[in-house]
């Protein structure tokens, strides 16, 4: 008997997502590496190497653990899952000197704190004070780490409850994103970071859960309505505390 053709099931959704992560990750630093766009020093720092190493490997891991389900491979899945644990610590433990080195790296490029950035056309950001950007960034890049590990760690806990495990994962992995997002925004014709591209293709890929639920189960998930909120909430947070005294006065300390 010859082989029966796969059909396609609505699960593949996380398949299709994953690897839509992966290209969208190594589209946007690619394209960098090999342009010499946005890249400030010469050579990179160690802890932005080791941050990109890290980060790569995140998304490897998860399109290929979604593979796994996808062919039907569970039992290789769970194995492989426990070195999701360690890169997953490890994006934890190399994230935050990024974000902490932003300003002083700023300012070592010339700019001052009421510098407009479009001093430094290379970011793509017009508008807003150096100030600014930095609070947006100590804000939205901790929020996000945040976010991260919290779904993360919720993915774990709940590892035996697929429904609850699926949609965790990928939430955990879209908190990554924005950074490669922001850089695709680089691109000739796509309006920078201050333009719409990044909010607009992030919004429309928390979304797309949100439609994947609808269209399986006629209803939105709880655990993707709670993730929702939370990433609302967090973020709320998060800018508030930027914008407060102890926000402005911890990124002036970092310059």
């Amino acid at each position: 008997m010859g082989k029966t053709r796969r059909v396609l099931r609505y699960g593949d959704y996380f398949f299709f997502m994953s690897w839509l992560s992966l290209i969208t990750v190594l589209a946007a630093f690619g394209w960098s590496i090999g342009t010499g766009s946005y890249i400030d020093f010469e050579p990179m720092p160690p802890y932005l190497i080791a941050h990109g190493i890290v980060l790569t490997a995140w998304f490897i891991w998860f399109a290929l653990q979604t593979t796994l389900v996808f062919v039907n491979r569970t039992s290789l899945h769970r194995q492989t899952g426990k070195i999701g644990v360690l890169i997953a610590l490890a994006v934890l433990a190399t994230t935050p000197a990024v974000t902490l080195n932003n300003p002083a790296r700023l300012k070592g490029m010339g700019l001052d704190w009421e510098s407009d950035m479009s001093e430094f056309p290379a970011l793509g950001v017009e508008g807003t004070t150096m100030h600014d950007f930095v609070l947006m960034l100590l804000g939205g890049n901790f929020a996000a780490l945040l976010l991260f590990g919290l779904f993360f760690a919720g993915a774990i806990y709940w590892r035996n409850r697929i429904d609850f495990h699926k949609r965790l994962m990928l939430l955990s992995s879209l908190m990554l994103l924005p950074p490669a997002l922001a850089r695709i925004s680089h691109w000739p014709g796509l309006g920078g970071e201050d333009g719409t591209l990044v909010p607009a293709v992030f919004l429309l890929m928390l979304a797309s859960l949100a439609l994947y639920d609808l269209a399986t189960t006629k209803r939105i998930h709880k655990v993707t309505v709670f993730g929702l909120a939370l990433i609302v909430a967090v973020n709320l947070l998060a800018f508030a505390i930027a914008g407060s005294v102890f926000g402005q006065e911890l990124a002036r300390s970092l310059a």
